[in-house]
């Protein structure tokens, strides 16, 4: 089951032997080998990982298996001083407008650390991703009744092998539109950078 059965499925693209690892260990046949109580024990994540989004049995596990990362791996997450839990309390202390939590979070969840690029580059649509959240405080009624979503005007996702030298040249969606070496980065001022 190497190789391509282990890309992301699911509301949070469960993605990796040690991700499908837990959720068979927690929810899955190992739990029910090892004697744990689990509704889906008839599901041996490790040999067919698609079942997150296949099966018409248990409509619910791509939500399942997105809120068992969430809590084992995002509200846990503490490294380098920054600390999820008490980042969330003073984003929701600050009413909801620090656009560094949303994007370490984005961090945490697409690359695995919250002050990216780590070792795996840029987060992916970045930007995307800050103006869904923003739309689902709204929708939830954390903003009033329109959400303030940042115009990034001249800022858009570029290619570069830092940030720093992502050229507007080499515009990106994602890491997959970037020459070997490079990464797509979020929010790259255009006004400023003069073309070389």
């Amino acid at each position: 089951v190497e190789g391509c059965c282990w890309w992301g499925r699911g509301v949070i693209q469960t993605t990796g032997v040690c991700n499908f690892g837990k959720l068979n260990y927690y929810l899955g046949a190992r739990a029910k080998k090892e004697g744990r109580s689990t509704p889906y024990s008839d599901i041996d994540f490790c040999k067919d990982p698609e079942a997150i989004c296949s099966t018409k049995k248990y409509p619910e596990l791509k939500w399942i298996a997105g809120m068992l990362y969430w809590m084992a791996d995002v509200q846990k997450y503490v490294s380098g001083g920054w600390n999820y839990m008490e980042e969330l309390r003073k984003f929701v202390d600050g009413g909801y407008k620090d656009r560094g939590f949303i994007d370490a979070v984005s961090g945490i969840v697409n690359r695995g650390c919250h002050n990216p690029p780590c070792g795996t580059g840029a987060v992916d649509g970045q930007g995307e991703r800050y103006d869904n959240f923003m739309k689902t405080l709204t929708a939830f009624g954390l903003l009033g009744d329109s959400a303030e979503v940042e115009d990034r005007g001249s800022k858009k996702m570029a290619c570069g092998a830092t940030y720093a030298t992502s050229s507007c040249d080499n515009p990106c969606e994602s890491n997959l539109d970037c020459k070997g070496g490079t990464f797509c980065y979020n929010d790259v001022d255009c006004s400023k950078k003069e073309k070389v």
